[in-house]
């Protein structure tokens, strides 16, 4: 296929690049999580212990983090790097380096006002002048409009619509007649408008004001002189050794603090949720550098300088979708390029850069906060990446909702954002298929092992294989954005951290090396947005994953390096049977040629919802359209195959993955209440297993064939996961027996005695006695208490069943089980239940120990993070129950394979 303008009005992005530097040996013997680790300037044994905890866990790399450092780029800064290049390698870690002294990157250590002035942000600003006609040839002092280091860019005339449109017919740039600050002009009937557009360095965000200029060209390489290559002239022998390379945090264009930032958005709020009033467009700022203003008004879509206004105002015809179209597309590809030539360096010495940018509430495709395009930003990393810092929680999945960064998009964040680098990842073969994402912190002390499996099952099921926990810092409860794993020792969970490790580590080992298998693509929304109105494509990738229907999102560009072959989208090393294309008002012609042509050449293409009208015609895109709830069926009528449910399971996510012909299906119950039951029908058939991530044990699983797959049933309590492994070449493989019928035992617990410690190891002291747990449930003189609680209680077997099966119903959060002395097993997330060997128990007395490990959301939950959230229950609630299992007898044979 030829690649179309879509693409070509890109600049550098697809560079070939990662030449040196290879995600294997990062990965090498199952190495998925790099946490962060703060250094503040502590001394050696404090750094020494922080990262030997961390080494402890079975954790092999990290990310080093001046949070923020005293002396940065100073001789302090380099003397402690020194330290933790030699404590890292005594104790066998790699760790990446966070790019930058301070959040976000591009600050370079504050080193830009003083050494670099010339490449700090400017922006381009529009001003007016109101004026009713007819009036005879007067002079308007537009030069009074400019402040001392302001630069007059273009001085437009324009008859205005209302007040806050104009008639693009009228446009006309009157710069030549500008002499003396003057421009002599006589007014024709009705009203007008004078705009009076500046590049300024004044307005945008402030937090990011004195920092490199992210659309200058020369930036990248000011940026590389002042932070990159300074580490590489002390450290250069460790680079790809024990340092891996950079890690580059939410750098963004910092023309607005906001996530909503639209060309001729009336305003842009933060927090989401109040506005301060329409302040009028014409106050934003937006990104600017002689090299972007020139980019832009290079565009074929661009009527020169007459059309700037439009980047701040509605026109009443079509150059305004153009113009802002024109503007979006030069802005994302300078700030592409910017990144780009840090990856690029990065690469050429031996060391990877990852990270991510601010994808936040639809930032992704937006300014302000945003990269434009994530996308075409993302590419310059060696993986790409996200962040989920107290955005992400069990069933809030549409509508919005308060937290301690503004009003959280829930639809976006819970649907939308881990598919953007799962999907970059599959579509690039530079990454090796890692998607990484920076997880967990900002939660506050609430999070605990349960809410991170559960993150963790979450992020997985869309695609993410390599995570960056958020945080380590050598100061206990760091009240900067809590949670802190460690904490001094004094989390009461640490001691169980690592059972968290190493399922997130065989997990994402297992959805890796291999390649995913989509329904379906979606196609990437912001080239729409930058025309119009458009629906997020999160709202689509809900309404198929609703429906058990995987997806990855895929923007234009891509698009125009496809193919069609028998009737199959091949991008990369991708393939789909279908692309779904999210409604809007706008789209370009280009982008409209080229999808009507995939769907041309046989690939079946649907609009969700409405249809666009291409821009300069009258014509509505020429592809089937469908209501967004009917996207799935409308697949599955014209033979999409993929995963299916017997019975509508909305909670219900799947992840078909396939890996030495070997095909996994990551199953995962969403739902922090209700249960699955049903029948699973599976693209693929074999020897089906269900592997136990945390016990490493493997269970078959009876299937009945079916022409082109099979179906299972399929049991997943409130949060549980499973991950299905079907093996088509192997008949019958050794697992142990699958799960049989359960029979309640009646063995009554006759009382409790509750003791406590704030360190799950002790001391205890008594604290309650109860005859029930729901006495002992509610006890309010623990309202600050965060540790361990031991529950101690005697029960009386009568005879000694073959299996017993301890289930404690309700745990908050993390229980850790011993019978008779013996140790029974950890559980850190539900279901809370554990298989007593019979070896343990006898007739009789026996005693059963129950310790309960809190989050320390009780004993330092006030602050900003956790006083949003419902405080949680601490302790055993119950009910406790035992049960007997009885095996389910196994076909004595099978089917063979289809």
């Amino acid at each position: 296929m030829t690649i179309t303008a879509v693409e070509m009005s890109g600049g550098g992005a697809s560079m070939e690049r990662r030449k040196g530097f290879q995600w294997r040996s990062v990965v090498a013997e199952g190495n998925f999580v790099a946490p962060l680790v703060w250094h503040h300037g502590e001394d050696r044994e404090t750094i020494a212990r922080e990262l030997t905890e961390i080494a402890n866990c079975g954790i092999r790399s990290f990310v080093l983090e001046p949070r923020p450092h005293p002396d940065y780029l100073g001789p302090g800064w380099w003397a402690d790097l020194a330290t933790v290049v030699e404590l890292a390698r005594s104790l066998g870690l790699r760790f990446w380096i966070f790019d930058d002294g301070r959040f976000p990157s591009g600050h370079a250590g504050g080193r830009v006002p003083a050494e670099r002035p010339e490449l700090l942000k400017r922006f381009l600003v529009e001003r007016h002048i109101d004026v009713t006609g007819p009036l005879e040839r007067r002079a308007f002092n537009v030069g009074a409009w400019l402040d001392e280091g302001e630069s007059l860019i273009t001085v437009v005339t324009a008859r205005r619509v209302d007040d806050h449109r104009v008639d693009e017919s009228s446009l006309e740039d009157v710069t030549a007649l500008v002499a003396d600050g003057l421009v002599e002009w006589a007014v024709p009937n009705g009203r007008w408008r004078i705009h009076i557009v500046v590049s300024t360095d004044r307005g945008g965000e402030a937090e990011t004001s004195d920092y490199l200029n992210p659309v200058d060209p020369r930036s990248a390489r000011a940026y590389i002189e002042l932070v990159h290559e300074p580490h590489l002239a002390r450290f250069r022998a460790e680079f790809g050794q024990t340092i891996l390379g950079f890690f580059q945090d939410e750098p963004r264009f910092g023309n607005a603090p906001s996530y909503a930032a639209r060309l001729g958005a009336r305003w842009m709020e933060f927090p989401y949720a109040s506005p301060r009033g329409p302040t009028g467009n014409h106050e934003a700022a937006l990104p600017y550098s002689d090299a972007l203003l020139t980019r832009f008004l290079d565009s074929p879509r661009v009527a020169g300088p007459a059309a700037l206004p439009l980047l701040w105002f509605d026109g009443d015809g079509d150059a305004t979708a153009l113009t802002r179209y024109a503007f979006m597309d030069a802005a994302s590809w300078s700030f592409a390029d910017y990144l780009g030539e840090l990856g690029e360096w990065c690469h050429a010495h031996g060391v990877g850069l990852i990270g991510h940018l601010i994808e936040d509430n639809g930032a992704h495709a937006r300014l302000g906060y945003g990269p434009g395009h994530y996308f075409r930003a993302i590419r310059s990393q060696s993986a790409p990446g996200i962040d989920v810092v107290g955005q992400i929680f069990p069933g809030e999945v549409d509508g919005r909702s308060a937290s301690a960064f503004g009003h959280l998009d829930n639809e976006f964040f819970y649907w939308g954002l881990a598919k953007l680098a799962s999907s970059a990842a599959h579509l690039d073969p530079a990454s090796s298929g890692i998607a990484l994402c920076e997880a967990f912190g900002a939660y506050g002390w609430q999070l605990g092992l349960p809410l991170m499996k559960w993150l963790t099952d979450h992020l997985c099921v869309r695609g993410i294989n390599f995570f960056v926990p958020h945080a380590f810092s050598p100061r206990p409860f760091d009240p900067d954005c809590p949670p802190h794993f460690f904490n001094g020792g004094l989390n009461p969970q640490w001691p169980y951290f690592r059972i968290w490790v190493d399922y997130a580590q065989k997990l994402c080992a297992a959805l890796s090396g291999g390649r995913h298998v989509s329904p379906a693509a979606v196609l990437y929304h912001a080239e729409a947005e930058w025309a119009g109105d458009a629906m997020g494509f999160e709202r689509v990738i809900r309404a198929l994953a609703e429906d058990q229907l995987d997806a990855d999102v895929v923007p234009l560009g891509d698009l125009g390096r496809a193919s069609v072959q028998a009737g199959r989208l091949h991008v990369g090393t991708e393939t789909y049977p279908a692309l779904v294309i999210p409604g809007s008002t706008a789209i370009v012609p280009e982008a409209a040629t080229l999808l009507e042509n995939l769907s041309r050449e046989g690939l079946a293409v649907v609009v969700a919802g409405e249809s666009p009208r291409v821009v300069g015609s009258s014509r509505r895109l020429a592809v089937p359209a469908v209501a967004l709830p009917e996207v799935a069926q409308a697949l599955r009528t014209i033979g999409v195959v993929a995963v299916s449910a017997g019975s509508r399971e909305p909670h219900l996510r799947v992840y078909h993955y396939v890996k030495d012909e070997v095909h996994s299906f990551f199953c995962v119950n969403e739902s922090p209440a209700g249960e699955v039951h049903t029948e699973l029908r599976l693209p693929a058939a074999g020897s089906t297993t269900v592997i136990d991530l945390f016990e490493g044990t493997e269970r078959h699983l009876p299937t009945l064939p079916e022409p082109g797959g099979s179906r299972m049933s399929l049991d997943l309590g409130p949060t549980e996961s499973c991950l299905i492994s079907v093996d088509p070449f192997a008949r019958d493989r050794e697992a142990g027996p699958p799960r049989g019928h359960r029979t309640l035992l009646d063995i009554p617990v006759p009382s409790w005695t509750v003791s406590l410690s704030s360190l799950p190891a002790g001391p205890f002291t008594e604290h309650a006695r109860g005859n029930s747990l729901s006495e002992l449930s509610n006890l309010e003189d623990l309202s600050r208490f965060s540790g361990a609680i031991r529950y101690d209680c005697d029960f009386t077997l009568t005879e000694i069943p073959r299996t017993i099966v301890l289930a404690l119903g309700a745990v908050h959060e993390v229980a850790d089980v011993t019978v008779n002395g013996s140790h029974a097993g950890v559980r850190i997330c539900p279901p809370y239940e554990f298989a007593l060997s019979p070896d343990v128990l006898s007739t009789g007395e026996n005693s059963l120990t129950v310790t309960i490990c809190t989050s320390l959301a009780r004993a330092a939950g006030d602050n900003r993070f956790d006083r949003g959230r419902p405080r949680p229950p601490i302790g055993l609630l119950g009910p406790v129950r035992w049960f007997t299992v009885e095996p389910l007898e196994l076909p004595q044979e099978r089917t063979p394979c289809a």
